[in-house]
């Protein structure tokens, strides 16, 4: 396996560590109805996730968490600004979802989450 690795970092490959990865929190503020229609399809929310970040190279899905104010998605991605445009599309078009904030940091360096999206704005995860 080792030979294998050091054949593709010749070829321009490289190795990525999870500390290369930023952590990202999609929150989602939504009504009972919108609640319950995503909690409904959180499987399919998973995987479609999943495979976007597969199919761009840039990350996976890590978890998600339902709570009484906000449902969470975390990501951990390669590359953060790839992906605040295509979830906040993928949330409004398939889930009608107009309440949603995203966050990012680096994986294993705290909770301390800066604002992807709206851009700028600072928060810290509530668990």
């Amino acid at each position: 396996m080792l030979t294998f690795v050091a054949e593709k970092e010749k070829d321009g490959y490289s190795v990525v560590q999870e500390a290369d990865y930023y952590e990202i929190v999609v929150e989602i503020f939504c009504q009972d109805t919108e609640y319950d229609v995503i909690f409904e399809h959180r499987s399919n929310i998973e995987d479609d996730l999943h495979t976007f970040l597969f199919q761009i190279g840039n990350g996976y899905f890590v978890e998600d968490d339902y709570g009484p104010e906000a449902i969470e998605f975390v990501l951990h991605v390669l590359e953060p600004s790839q992906i605040v445009q295509p979830v906040i599309e993928y949330f409004k078009k398939q889930y009608g979802v107009t309440r949603l904030r995203m966050g990012q940091a680096k994986v294993h360096y705290g909770r301390r989450l800066t604002g992807l999206y709206p851009e700028g704005k600072n928060f810290n995860r509530k668990n």
